[in-house]
């Protein structure tokens, strides 16, 4: 098919094939950011969706068709924002009362530790979250998160060291409710 630029005219056109091409060419590296600003893929479903729809019924508000990607992004992580910020929640894995890291050895300590990063990182504001998982999740440079969320560079610089403080301090906090010792691997 054409270029993403040729795809963003076409669809806007409104063919439906360009704006499905689109979305495969964009879809998984943005619903695993939604994924990650939820928490979990069924909690990503509907902000994804909303995000969609939203990118469908407002394709003439991309500036440059060649950045459709970017612009997309920005969406997905308003929807997420918008969808945290309504109160709506999504149940949380219940950690293993009493685990310690001895009683876990194989694969299952994988799980537990993923467990005590994703209680950790939906303790943080929407603001840190989304910039800790757009550059560690989404592998963007501060330069492309600040435009994804629209801010300043240095507002990206000081919510990640902000992000990273706060997210050392809740695994802390987690771990040490349960007995463990993950904060320490983690420094």
């Amino acid at each position: 098919m054409g270029d993403e630029g040729d795809l963003v005219r076409r669809a806007r056109r409104g063919d439906v094939a360009a704006f499905e091409r689109l979305l495969e060419m964009h879809g998984p590296r943005v619903a695993a950011t939604a994924r990650l600003m939820m928490g979990s893929a069924v909690a990503a479903e509907d902000p994804l969706q909303d995000a969609f729809l939203r990118a469908w019924r407002s394709l003439h508000g991309v500036r440059d068709p060649d950045r459709f990607g970017p612009w997309l992004r920005r969406l997905v992580v308003n929807s997420c924002l918008n969808h945290r910020r309504s109160a709506w929640r999504y149940r949380r894995v219940a950690a293993a009362a009493g685990r310690n890291d001895d009683a876990y050895p194989g694969p299952e300590s994988v799980v537990v530790r993923q467990d005590a990063i994703d209680r950790a990182l939906q303790s943080l504001t929407a603001d840190q979250r989304a910039v800790l998982v757009l550059r560690y999740g989404g592998d963007l440079s501060g330069q492309e998160i600040a435009e994804t969320l629209g801010i300043p560079a240095g507002t990206v610089r000081s919510r990640l060291y902000n992000a990273t403080a706060a997210l050392r301090v809740a695994v802390a906090r987690d771990d040490e409710a349960i007995g463990g010792d993950l904060a320490r691997e983690h420094r």
